[in-house]
């Protein structure tokens, strides 16, 4: 009866400390943010860019900037205690995106991105900006 009991515990503070481990490591940065916040700054040097029409695909509230879709990004994420945003590039492709997905959920997520081009020395092609919206 006491062995019993003993493995439940056990069984118990070994779930109880997984879980605490996971939500710890979700919130741990693993990227280096100095790249990242650097990118995001240059980024914001072109707020005033106008996104053209065959290139936004965002709904709700008007979006035709740079500027408009960073902040819809980061009005979206100050309704979490969570950071949702993520940014990066992949070979000359760039986003910057919000994602409302939590891990336990395959429907009802939703993501918006800013998407962009950088030229061959590095730096944002002014033309390339898009706006998307993923229900």
């Amino acid at each position: 009866m006491f062995k019993k009991i003993g493995c439940l515990v056990i069984l118990a503070l070994c779930i109880g400390l997984g879980i605490g481990i996971e939500w710890i490591h979700s919130y741990h940065e693993i990227q280096n943010t100095s790249d990242k916040s650097q990118m995001l700054e240059r980024v914001l040097t072109h707020a005033n860019i106008q996104i053209s029409e065959e290139n936004n695909s965002c709904d709700g509230k008007p979006v035709r900037t740079v500027g408009a879709v960073i902040a819809s990004i980061i009005e979206f994420n100050s309704r979490h205690s969570k950071n949702m945003v993520s940014y990066g590039c992949y070979n000359e492709t760039c986003t910057i995106s919000y994602t409302d997905c939590k891990p336990w959920q395959s429907s009802e997520c939703s993501s918006r991105f800013l998407k962009f081009q950088l030229n061959e020395t590095g730096n944002i092609k002014t033309n390339s900006f898009s706006c998307f919206d993923i229900p």
